[in-house]
């Protein structure tokens, strides 16, 4: 099963693909104008009329990917590659409703969204609920990889059976391509809903050893646990072993259930040199709320010159400060 473990209910959906696929496709507009998307609206009708006129003695998959091979490179000629928010301090406020909650948009390109929009609206169209994802995955499976990406990020717009869609991101996690990990596992709020603890945990460390970001996990807070940063621990004391530096994520994730010698060793980190590492300790501190922490904040923050430093120690003593008298998290 891929649900995850400690869900006794299972989850709700925020919103309807069809709705999802809605606000996809207004924010194309507002982004790149109506003439394109008026395009794209009539592809993806002439598409679904030729997949379901032809023979069905070819799966329906096998026909929408033999259909869709000239279309997605007409899609990639008419939409450009620049990014769907062209306004870099913008990009990561623009966020749209998915099935499974919010999530972002602003960093994907023009291209992409369109072919998520017309890869999820086509297929929903075109097959039955509990075949959708099925059908993706035949679409998945004989794309090229910016098409793998698109179908991975357009499970997050469609309904369908979540072990099936789950079966998609499974098969990009075991690839070590990290356009596909990326999409799979990040900014994705399917995959941070449906992937199992032990699923979530492995696709983290895959992330860290690979070197994709975990920044873009969702729900990372609540999904992080113990056996998770012991996980992280390891993986820290092997790369620190070897000489290699150890990603600052691994902190920040670990401190979320912080083992015995990680407040330490966040402690000391309040001293380096390096403001990255600072600001990363100071954030492990707040997370992993250690009162006998304060104090070691506190007089950093009296010497600290860096202002975005200053923000994190600021923020983590009054995490700190707002514990009761002898917790002693």
């Amino acid at each position: 099963m891929s649900e995850h473990t400690d869900s006794v209910q299972p989850p709700t959906p925020v919103c309807t693909g069809e709705h999802a696929q809605t606000a996809l496709l207004n924010e194309l507009e507002t982004r790149c104008g109506s003439e394109l998307v008026q395009w794209l609206v009539e592809q993806k009708a002439a598409l679904a009329q030729a997949a379901l006129t032809q023979s069905e003695e070819v799966s329906l998959g096998t026909r929408l990917l033999t259909l869709l091979g000239s279309a997605l490179i007409d899609v990639s000629r008419r939409f450009g590659r620049r990014h769907l928010v062209i306004a870099f301090a913008e990009r990561a406020n623009v966020h749209l409703p998915m099935v499974w909650g919010d999530g972002p948009v602003g960093h994907w390109l023009r291209d992409e969204t369109a072919k998520v929009w017309l890869l999820s609206a086509l297929t929903s169209d075109v097959a039955q609920e509990n075949e959708r994802f099925n059908v993706l995955y035949e679409i998945y499976d004989g794309c090229d990889t910016a098409g793998r990406v698109a179908c991975l990020r357009a499970i997050n717009f469609m309904n369908g059976i979540s072990t099936d869609g789950v079966n998609i991101i499974h098969d990009a996690g075991r690839t070590y391509l990290n356009e596909l990990m990326e999409a799979g596992w990040c900014h994705s709020p399917f995959a941070s809903t449906w992937l199992s603890d032990e699923e979530y945990r492995k696709a983290v460390l895959k992330s860290l050893f690979c070197e994709v970001s975990v920044d873009g996990f969702m729900r990372l807070d609540e999904r992080a646990d113990p056996e998770l940063s012991r996980s992280l621990c390891e993986f820290a004391n092997e790369r620190e072993a070897a000489g290699r530096v150890v990603p600052m994520a691994v902190w920040r994730v670990a401190a979320y259930h912080p083992l015995p010698g990680l407040v330490a060793r966040l402690i000391g980190r309040l001293e380096h040199p390096s403001q990255e590492e600072r600001v990363t300790a100071a954030i492990g501190l707040g997370r992993a709320a250690h009162q006998r922490a304060l104090f070691f904040l506190q007089d950093r923050a009296t010497r600290e010159s860096s202002p975005e430093v200053s923000a994190a120690l600021n923020e983590a003593i009054q995490a700190l400060s707002s514990l009761k008298t002898g917790d002693p998290r």
